[in-house]
């Protein structure tokens, strides 16, 4: 029998390569938390007031106990609800659907390992970072 190149069956590098290049780079949520982390260490070493990405974290921290499940996992699904909303263009945030959309985004997002402990990493340090007067 001979496979041909493109069949599902060969090991053509089109077959799964690009899931593996995904699984690698770090998950489907991969990107958002890093282009998230990448703009955290810029916001930390200007000293800036920071960005309503970074502001709506440190709120979320502030607010969750991150040593309780139950809390740690709202915290994670309310960040991602947070991040994906403020990553929507104008266009699709002025949509009906937006709000459904982030919430449905949220839940895969939260359901994700890899997206769950970088974004429990990324509160933690948030939290400790929090002054109190934010904190309350």
């Amino acid at each position: 029998m001979k496979i041909r190149p493109g069949s599902p069956f060969g090991s053509s590098p089109t077959s799964s390569d690009s899931v593996k290049r995904k699984k690698r780079a770090g998950g489907i949520f991969g990107a958002l938390v890093d282009g998230l982390q990448e703009g955290a260490a810029a916001e930390a070493s200007a000293a800036t007031g920071g960005s309503p990405a970074r502001s709506a974290l440190a709120a979320i921290a502030a607010q969750s106990n991150l040593a309780n499940p139950e809390e740690a996992t709202a915290a994670v699904r309310q960040s991602a609800e947070s991040l994906l909303a403020l990553s929507f263009s104008d266009d699709l945030q002025a949509s009906p659907l937006s709000e459904r959309m982030a919430s449905d985004l949220a839940n895969l997002a939260a359901g994700d390992p890899r997206f769950r402990r970088k974004m429990l990493s990324i509160l933690s340090r948030l939290k400790t970072e929090t002054t109190p007067h934010v904190a309350k």
